[in-house]
């Protein structure tokens, strides 16, 4: 019997070493941790009986048995340890991807606002420049200068407001009526 705790000792030992090498997710390490630990439980009870049934028949080999003994339940309370340390890893490790889908959702969020605030202020640039690029289409096609376009620019800004138009709408219009006035001049 000293013989069979002796290579269950061994086998613990080996299971204990080599575990986190052995098993491919905590998940696993965990279970096999339990078996292990289950399996060193048992052999500690039996070789307690042992002992008892030993100090009744006068104590032969008693001192060994006694080693062999304590040595299990050391096994056994380090198995123990590294079930509750691997335990705690898990649950971390399952806070933290909470934690980062709960970030993933607030990023989106936030990125879903930021679309929404920044769609006007990118459609009012848009406008802006069509607007420019109208109003200097307008001066080459009348051959305006610098200071021309610029009082076209404002006087088509304040006929917008005024007739409740876009700048682009009139922009348009009086494109068309500059380019009817150029045409008149060439013929």
């Amino acid at each position: 019997m000293a013989n069979e705790v002796l290579v269950g000792l061994k086998i613990g030992a080996a299971v204990s070493g080599s575990l986190h090498a052995a098993f491919g997710t905590a998940k696993s390490t965990v279970q096999q941790l339990g078996r292990a630990t289950d399996g060193l439980t048992a052999k500690h009870k039996t070789l307690g009986a042992e002992l008892s049934a030993a100090l009744a028949s006068g104590g032969a080999g008693l001192g060994r048995m006694r080693r062999q003994y304590d040595q299990i339940g050391r096994s056994i309370d380090q198995l123990k340890l590294k079930q509750e340390r691997l335990n705690t890893s898990i649950a971390r490790g399952e806070t933290l991807k909470n934690a980062r889908a709960d970030l993933r959702g607030q990023a989106m969020e936030t990125v879903g606002t930021a679309a929404v605030m920044g769609a006007p202020i990118i459609q009012s640039m848009r406008t802006a420049m069509d607007f420019k690029d109208q109003t200097n289409d307008i001066a080459i096609t009348g051959g305006f200068d610098g200071a021309e376009e610029e009082r076209l620019s404002n006087v088509m800004r304040g006929a917008a407001l005024r007739w409740n138009q876009t700048q682009t709408e009139v922009a348009k219009g009086a494109a068309v009526l500059i380019a009817g006035v150029y045409r008149t001049r060439k013929s």
